[in-house]
């Protein structure tokens, strides 16, 4: 009787420790298929650079850092604060401080269908969701070359689904989202490119702007390191 008692408690641990490897294994499954892969403690460091008639300078650096979790339905979302660092050096030898107009907030979380946003402000700050139907689909994943939708008021194309990108973190294959944004008059277009690698997220960020008819390049945020959880990735 004690033995055939053991048994079963032997084969109860191994079905409770093959759940937690199995939920394990879809937590970390997912975190290496994510476009946008978010977790408490994560951060991610850009070096930013801006453009003078073609030429690439320095201009400072921009992080995103998880600064709240939130359990929404079924969905975990995090609050991200990214900091936009553009203090010459004279300034950051002089002390001057950054500010919170030096900040900005957003909400997101990610699932096997994508990334989806939500950032609406009130009374000076941020407001925390109070359902899933208040985001939107920003990034949808996974997806085909060539496939178009709107989204955040823009017209969005997949331009590839594996190209690859070489920043200060490392090469990274991507899926390249354009956006471009048209106020009503051809030179008030402008137009954002994303390069997002699974399991990483952003990797890359361009901004251009249109100019007698041509798409000028203004800014490029490249990622330098990046932590997330589950990986020490540096």
């Amino acid at each position: 009787m004690k033995k055939i008692f053991f048994l079963s408690l032997c084969v109860l641990w191994g079905n409770l420790f093959a759940e937690e490897a199995a939920k394990q294994d879809t937590f970390e499954t997912l975190q290496e298929k994510s476009i946008m892969p978010r977790g408490e403690g994560a951060v991610w460091t850009y070096a930013s650079y801006w453009f003078d008639e073609g030429e690439k300078i320095l201009s400072g650096t921009v992080t995103e850092e998880i600064v709240q979790v939130l359990k929404l339905e079924d969905e975990t979302c995090y609050k991200i604060k990214k900091v936009y660092d553009y203090r010459s050096m004279t300034e950051r030898l002089g002390g001057v401080k950054l500010t919170e107009d030096d900040m900005e907030y957003f909400w997101e979380y990610d699932n096997a269908k994508g990334s989806f946003n939500f950032a609406e402000w009130g009374g000076g700050s941020i407001l925390t969701p109070k359902s899933l139907d208040q985001f939107s689909l920003t990034l949808p994943y996974p997806v085909e070359k060539g496939h178009t939708y709107k989204a955040e008021g823009g017209d969005w194309t997949i331009l590839n689904v594996a190209e690859e990108v070489k920043v200060s973190a490392g090469t990274f294959t991507c899926v390249v989202y354009e956006v471009v944004y048209n106020e009503g008059d051809e030179e008030s277009w402008a137009r954002d490119r994303f390069y997002m690698a699974p399991g990483v997220g952003l990797v890359c960020l361009e901004f251009d702007f249109r100019e007698e008819g041509k798409w000028v390049r203004d800014t490029r945020d490249e990622l330098m390191k990046f932590i997330l959880p589950k990986a020490e990735n540096k």
